[in-house]
């Protein structure tokens, strides 16, 4: 795929080892971006992530498995700690840079020690340890998990004003150049698009831009049986269950194939399916059988070795293979950087495509879909989130309208991405 202006401009810096803040709205390429940089950069890069899911879509590592950090909050003498590992992989020269993808739901006391661990490694007092950093993901969107009735929330508290990478000394001191990226590419509809955007920020006009949706939303399904956009997973359950239970004929269970250490599985590890069944796909197609993530269709039959699908506004069956996932952690042998496989997981990439959450459907693009809140959106960036999954706005439908105070904003969030929208300096 070819790159657009700031994407090729991102790329650029990235090649003159700047420190950068790639950012923008969903469906604008962020992903595209990274794997360039590895294509181009990928013998001298390591790729992470702050959970097992989002490092498997980059085919990366977690930050917590690369330098070793225990599980919960992270104190002073936590964040100065050096693994073996971390000491071993960073304190030659084979690693030049570190890409960070989902940077918002890297927490500030976790961003705080990768920072303190590359300066104790490289025994330099320089941001990072001297080592390019290139962080990308959207604030606006996922958030870090704090839970404030938790024991680590008063410690958390006690040292830091807020969970956000962004309010770090290790964030101010970076220097980081941001990247807005802005050409969206899974909408082309421009009132969609300018909506979406107004509801992403909550600005002066998303009330409007709210309403708009809602009358646009309020019609009749196009589609039998559509995909559910719930709020919450025992929304996503219910509904799932219902319409599952109502097919008549054999169950079939498909159970995957684990091996190692492999920890955040992307589809189920028991896989129940029914002829006739509604499926969401959960991967892109890797043999001769054209499909990709985010992707439904209907169960035709059910072997050993496929699962085929009739799948929505597809002429022909497809046949599903089983898909590999993979676990990586990366080592450096000699002066090359490698990686290795510490878990595996074989699977059908299908789930049941009645339902799904809202924070489950990030990074899918969907031709139709019903949003479903409950009781309502209660998350910062969830009705984005939810709203921003459709590529047109003749898949989109709505159960029952979004209220304007479902449409969640973090006031740091603004506030950041206001004092930041200079600096995408395209000229420098």
């Amino acid at each position: 795929m070819k790159l657009n202006e700031k994407q090729s401009y991102a790329l650029e810096q990235v090649a003159r080892g700047k420190n950068l803040f790639i950012t923008g709205p969903g469906g604008v390429g962020k992903s595209v971006l990274i794997h360039k940089i590895k294509d181009l950069f990928g013998g001298s890069t390591v790729f992470l992530a702050p959970t097992g899911i989002a490092a498997q879509n980059i085919k990366g590592a977690t930050v917590h498995r690369t330098f070793k950090f225990p599980i919960g909050f992270l104190g002073v003498g936590a964040r100065k700690r050096v693994s073996d590992k971390a000491q071993g992989l960073f304190e030659g020269d084979a690693i030049k840079r570190i890409v960070i993808d989902e940077i918002s739901m890297v927490r500030a006391d976790l961003f705080t020690a990768i920072d303190h661990n590359l300066r104790r490694i490289k025994k330099v007092n320089k941001p990072f340890g001297g080592v390019q950093i290139v962080l990308v993901g959207d604030f606006y969107q996922l958030s870090p998990v704090l839970n404030n009735r938790s024991p680590e929330a008063q410690y958390f508290n006690a040292e830091f004003s807020s969970v956000f990478a962004f309010s770090t000394e290790s964030w101010q001191q970076a220097g980081l150049q941001t990247i807005m990226l802005d050409e969206v590419m899974r909408q082309s509809d421009a009132d969609f698009i300018g909506a979406l955007n107004s509801i992403r920020t909550r600005d002066s006009e998303y009330c409007s831009k709210l309403d708009y949706l809602n009358k646009i939303g309020d019609k009749e399904v196009n589609v039998d049986e559509p995909l559910f956009l719930c709020s919450t997973n025992k929304d996503a359950e219910t509904i799932n269950d219902h319409h599952y239970s109502d097919i008549k004929g054999e169950d079939r269970l498909y159970q995957g194939i684990k091996e190692g250490n492999f920890k955040d599985f992307p589809v189920p590890e028991y896989l129940n399916l029914k002829i006739g069944c509604k499926v969401l796909i959960c991967a892109n197609s890797q043999g001769d059988s054209e499909y990709y993530n985010g992707q439904t269709g209907y169960v035709t039959a059910l072997d050993d070795k496929y699962v085929t699908v009739k799948l929505d506004g597809v002429q022909d069956d497809v046949q599903i293979e089983r898909n590999l996932w993979e676990e990586l952690e990366y080592s450096v042998v000699g002066d090359e950087l490698d990686t290795n496989v510490v878990g595996s997981f074989k699977q059908f990439p299908i789930k049941l495509g009645y339902a799904v959450t809202i924070h489950k459907s990030q990074g899918l693009s969907l031709d139709n879909a019903v949003i479903y809140t409950g009781r309502g959106c209660f998350a910062h960036g969830q009705a984005y989130v939810a709203l921003s999954r459709l590529r047109s706005l003749e898949g989109l439908h709505m159960m029952k309208p979004i209220g304007l105070d479902e449409v969640i904003v973090n006031s740091e969030v603004k506030k950041f991405y206001e004092d930041n929208k200079y600096s995408n300096l395209m000229n420098a």
